[in-house]
């Protein structure tokens, strides 16, 4: 596991203050997805993580540009939905170096 990270989350009822890092459980060409847990309940969770582009270089790739978009757009698009299909948004924080969003498995009604 790694560092304990500090948060604010986004109109969530069981706001996530601390969470865990674990193992990874997948990635893409720009985004990787971590276990996590929620240092406060206990509770698993997964991490999307998308790293923020900081050299130039990063700045004029478009397709990492879009990814860090993407991200962003997917979780204003979570905060809206409640289904018991569609995994359950638990906040989005913004690093020095990374964009988290922070899903549950489940849903809590």
């Amino acid at each position: 596991m790694k560092a304990i990270w500090i948060i604010s989350v986004d109109d969530c009822a069981a706001a996530i203050s601390k969470w865990v890092q674990g193992g990874l459980i997948g990635e893409g060409t720009y985004g990787k997805v971590y276990t996590a847990l929620n240092a406060a309940t206990g509770e698993m969770i997964a991490v999307k993580q998308v790293k923020i582009p900081r050299t130039e270089d990063d700045r004029d790739d478009s397709r990492r540009m879009t990814a860090v978009e993407a991200l962003k757009l997917e979780s204003e698009a979570l905060k809206l939905l409640d289904h018991q299909n569609v995994v359950r948004y638990l906040g989005f924080e913004e690093t020095p170096e990374y964009l988290n969003m922070l899903v549950l498995a489940s849903v809590c009604h």
